[in-house]
């Protein structure tokens, strides 16, 4: 009986002391107050999944999510530290700080708790800190003294010290790189200008085939080439290139001040990539049955075209004429803008907005700038407004299929 006794107290003691051998890992951690800046993106299920596994392990005051897509300052910040590491860019990028300085950075989804637990107790020289891809050691980051170190610190994880959002990344130091790659990362690699290119330009295509503006377009070189008429089939070029291209510029200006207008926008809109997607599919959809339909889409069609006869004479009109349209259309060719700007918005932010919505509506107006350049002869531009009549209905369906499969392409992103 004294045995038993005996077995069940020992039993019970060995349960007892579990708890208390595994103590010390999470009394160390807390001890060396340990968080986690984490650089990613609510769309990349790696950095879904690492963002839990931290909360999980070390708690929601732990750790802290930077969203790259829905923020210019911390998307910047991170391409800077990857000109630092010298690594293509890749979400999720953890940078681990204790004590109020960079332990470690982690390149990537790591599901090891035992790997980021070894990090937080690790003991390496305060001013070499490693970097990693995956669990496998990259390179060092190596600073001169505390000070540096603390102002890196502050500059890659500025919220954890209450600094400006703002800030640009400092690093005086140098790297020592002691893997020359190979390593396994998984992760999500940040959009690329020329990854997006493609995209961008079949819907700055499906929007500039879009009989709407075409149509309005050549009635008023139209209008101009039988005011600048010079007898016989000839017409007064010059006169109809000045008409013309005040048309399209304004046409330009307006479509890149509404671009830049939807990008503020958007990025006060939750999940607003999956909103311009659906709203694409549905215009994609609209398009496809106005073209079968063979209804016109622009709004105020009889007030616009009542300014054509005043634009075909004047510069100035024609520039007026152009910046109603721009408004005009917005009915016309709002999906596959809205679509674009959000794309772009989610894949790059809108550091690099300003040369892509440039050559967005360069797509857009070159229709325009075809025809204008084929102007000689009134018979020509009547052989392209016959053409346009009799194929608006198909060109709408084209561009109507086109949006529809890159709204569903995006929203499955």
């Amino acid at each position: 009986m004294s045995s038993r006794l005996i077995a069940l107290a020992l039993v019970g003691l060995a349960i007892a002391l579990v708890p208390v051998a595994l103590q010390p890992i999470a009394i160390h951690a807390s001890a060396l107050n340990a968080e986690f800046y984490m650089y990613g993106m609510s769309t990349c299920p790696h950095c879904r999944a690492l963002h839990e596994l931290l909360v999980k392990t070390f708690g929601s005051s732990s750790v802290y999510f930077c969203g790259i897509n829905h923020c210019e300052y911390c998307r910047r910040r991170l391409l800077e530290l990857y000109k630092i590491i010298g690594m293509e860019p890749v979400v999720p990028l953890t940078v681990v700080v204790c004590n109020g300085c960079v332990k470690a950075i982690v390149i990537g989804e790591v599901d090891d708790v035992g790997f980021w637990r070894s990090i937080v107790s690790s003991n390496h020289s305060s001013y070499r800190v490693p970097v990693y891809a995956g669990t496998s050691l990259f390179e060092y980051l190596v600073f001169n003294d505390s000070r540096d170190l603390r102002e890196f610190t502050i500059s890659v994880a500025p919220q954890l010290f209450s600094a400006p959002s703002n800030m640009s990344v400092k690093f005086s130091g140098y790297v020592i790189r002691v893997s020359h790659g190979g390593s396994k990362v998984s992760g999500t690699a940040i959009g690329s200008v020329a990854a997006i290119l493609p995209t961008m330009v079949l819907l700055a295509l499906s929007d500039s085939v879009n009989p709407c503006a075409l149509y309005l377009y050549v009635v008023l070189l139209l209008a101009a080439a039988l005011s600048a008429y010079a007898g016989g089939s000839r017409i007064k070029v010059r006169n109809v290139l000045i008409v013309g291209l005040s048309f399209v510029v304004a046409i330009y200006v307006g479509y890149v001040s509404i671009g830049f207008g939807l990008l503020k926008a958007l990025s006060y809109v939750p999940m607003y990539s999956k909103i311009a997607a659906a709203i694409a599919i549905g215009f994609g959809g609209w398009t496809i049955a106005t073209g079968v339909a063979r209804k016109s889409r622009v709004a105020g069609k009889g007030f616009v075209l009542s300014w054509v006869p005043r634009a075909a004479s004047s510069a100035a009109a024609s520039f007026a004429l152009g910046l109603l349209v721009t408004f005009t259309l917005l009915p016309c060719s709002a999906g596959p803008y809205v679509l674009f700007v959000s794309l772009v918005l989610k894949e790059l932010g809108s550091a690099y907005f300003a040369p892509l919505v440039l050559l967005y509506n360069l797509v857009f107006v070159s229709p325009m700038l075809a025809i204008l350049g084929a102007v000689t002869s009134v018979s020509k531009l009547e052989s392209v407004q016959r053409f346009i009549i009799s194929n608006g209905d198909k060109l709408s369906v084209a561009s109507g299929l086109i949006l529809v499969a890159l709204g569903i392409y995006v929203f499955l992103l």
